[in-house]
């Protein structure tokens, strides 16, 4: 509910509150349906302590949709607040070209340049010289990412590149830090990178901090993972276990495997409850041309496992009609379950014959140690791609 939310946005805007740095500033970006309470809550969290209200910026997009019975919504709110009035504001990544109409209006000239003539109230007229640039505005135009962008990695709410690059370049300098306490798919964290700013990165998802981690490798390479500490997720058999225990997070200690395992290639079953023992779908091509699919299915076990939950999963595969699956355990494996495992049989790739077992079963302590899919023929299916998989034999995109 609203109340709900407006209660843990507090909580955590004290937190930011409380961390900013008295040169720093507070970006919250919003949408039209909160946007109301959340100025308040801002106002009496910052406003209450010495902190100032700077702006209301609106970013403007174009987009599809044609409402009959009201103006089109295509804009969303950045309330801009700082710890005082002492914060840093950079003067020259804060203006815009003077506006080309407005640069007729400046029509005359003199020995210190061309200017415009204001007569003001009381009849003195005053010259205003002309400026190539002057202050931005506080409603930016800034096109959303469209179907076909580069940097659009199909996260559902991905920010464009431009508009965080604004915020950055207007509000910090080289080797400040940045913080994104939401940080989604990594847009802030991406921008704060390459204008060489140092970052902080968060988010309540291993999906996030996977696409993130993929994000920056591919825009800079592999060796950037030595460059950045990743707090969080499992980093031995202990920690895995712990995550794997609580209730609350269970269902990401079954994302983080499955992703982990399959090199991000994969796409989680993040719905918490019945999952009809399916907690991961990949794919892999069975045809080129046209292209065609067949689904390599995941079940990730936490708790004691035995021979009986291995003939569960072999019925999932074969009333899914997958090609094969990956069975992936807390606990080692006993004897009888990889007896059955190997029993059940093996697919054989159409475009490489290779041959794959009907149903690998794979420990989180072989995760940890760098074990990862070896599957022939792996297709690049992105989280968003989802809704576009029609059913399990494979479609074309």
């Amino acid at each position: 509910s609203m109340l709900a939310y407006l209660v843990s946005m507090a909580q955590r805007i004290m937190e930011i509150w409380r961390t900013l740095k008295p040169a720093g500033s507070f970006y919250l970006h919003c949408d039209s349906y909160a946007n109301a309470y959340l100025r308040i809550l801002l106002d009496c969290i910052f406003c209450t302590r010495g902190g100032e209200f700077q702006n209301e910026i609106i970013w403007s997009y174009q987009g599809t949709g044609e409402p009959k019975k009201r103006f089109k919504r295509k804009h969303d709110t950045i309330f801009f607040y700082t710890k005082n009035n002492d914060y840093f504001f950079s003067q020259e990544h804060s203006v815009e070209p003077t506006a080309e109409i407005s640069q007729k209006r400046y029509n005359k000239q003199d020995e210190k340049g061309i200017f415009k003539e204001i007569r003001h109230k009381d009849g003195k007229v005053y010259k205003q010289y002309f400026r190539d640039k002057m202050r931005m505005r506080d409603v930016w135009e800034i096109p959303i990412i469209n179907a076909f962008a580069k940097e659009r990695i199909g996260y559902a709410t991905q920010k464009p590149e431009a508009l965080l690059e604004r915020i950055v370049m207007a509000s910090s300098n080289e080797g400040d830090v940045v913080m994104d306490c939401y940080c989604g798919c990594g847009t802030t964290v991406a921008v704060a990178q390459r204008l060489g700013r140092r970052w902080i990165g968060i988010d309540i998802t291993f999906n996030s901090i996977s696409l993130i981690k993929d994000r920056l490798a591919n825009a800079y390479g592999g060796e950037i993972t030595d460059t950045y500490v990743l707090n969080g997720i499992p980093q031995d058999l202990a920690s895995a276990k712990a995550l794997s225990l609580k209730s609350k997070t269970r269902k990401e200690f079954e994302m983080w495997a499955v992703l982990t395992y399959s090199n991000n290639r994969a796409i989680p079953n993040e719905k918490a409850g019945a999952d009809g023992g399916i907690d991961g779908r990949m794919y892999i091509y069975t045809n080129l041309q046209p292209k065609e699919y067949r689904t390599i299915l995941f079940s990730v076990k936490s708790g004691r496992v035995g021979v009986a939950q291995v003939r569960d999963f072999i019925h999932v595969i074969d009333r899914e009609k997958a090609a094969c699956g990956v069975f992936i355990t807390l606990e080692p494996p006993t004897k009888e379950m990889l007896r059955e495992a190997r029993e059940a049989g093996s697919f054989v790739s159409p475009l490489t014959n290779a041959i794959v077992p009907k149903v690998q079963i794979v420990t989180i302590q072989d995760i940890l140690d760098g074990r990862r899919e070896t599957f022939p023929n792996a297709a690049e299916v992105l989280p968003s791609a989802q809704r576009y998989i029609k059913d399990n034999q494979g479609i074309l995109f």
